[in-house]
């Protein structure tokens, strides 16, 4: 009986440590920006914001939608005052359920039938899949933030726990505090 426990629960721990794996290097690349894509940004680091930024000065006719309570103020994020009239904010969303919420609502009000997700790689799929729930009619390209200036115990302990609340999304748990 006990043999049967700790080969099961060494299967499990060997199971888990491979996903862990294939979920970090199957992270997705950012897919093509179309000159009238929506721009939808979570906040979370201080990386997200500047890198979506670099695309909308790229990309004239898009727009933006930055979705957190670390938003901030306009002025404090885009100094280019002439980005301004491109970009709206919600400032309501303090988690990544409450930002797929308050991100579908603003979709579905301006009839977007596509927006570009940009969060941090580690962050992307969890945010996704989240918005797909929602969303289902809408095709949701993402452009993840690369963490690779994040030190090495902290993008460690960041996709760890990724890892851990997309297993958790995935089978149906959206812990309305996550």
């Amino acid at each position: 009986m006990k043999n049967i426990f700790l080969r099961s629960s060494l299967l499990f721990l060997l199971a888990f440590f491979l996903g862990g794996i294939l979920f970090y290097k199957t992270t997705p690349v950012c897919t093509k920006i179309l000159p009238n894509d929506t721009l939808v940004v979570l906040t979370g680091d201080g990386m997200r914001i500047p890198y979506a930024v670099k695309i909308l000065k790229r990309y004239p006719r898009t727009s933006m939608f930055i979705s957190g309570v670390g938003a901030g103020q306009l002025a404090d994020i885009v100094g280019d005052t002439a980005l301004w009239g491109r970009i709206k904010i919600d400032q309501k969303s303090k988690t990544t359920y409450e930002n797929s919420v308050e991100i579908s609502k603003y979709v579905l009000k301006k009839n977007y039938n596509r927006i570009v997700l940009i969060t941090s790689d580690y962050h992307i799929r969890r945010a996704r899949l989240l918005l797909e729930k929602q969303l289902y009619n809408v095709e949701i390209a993402v452009c993840p933030v690369p963490s690779y200036k994040l030190p090495t115990n902290v993008r460690l302990q960041r996709w760890g726990m990724e890892y851990v609340k997309y297993l958790g999304t995935s089978l149906g748990f959206t812990a309305r505090g996550q």
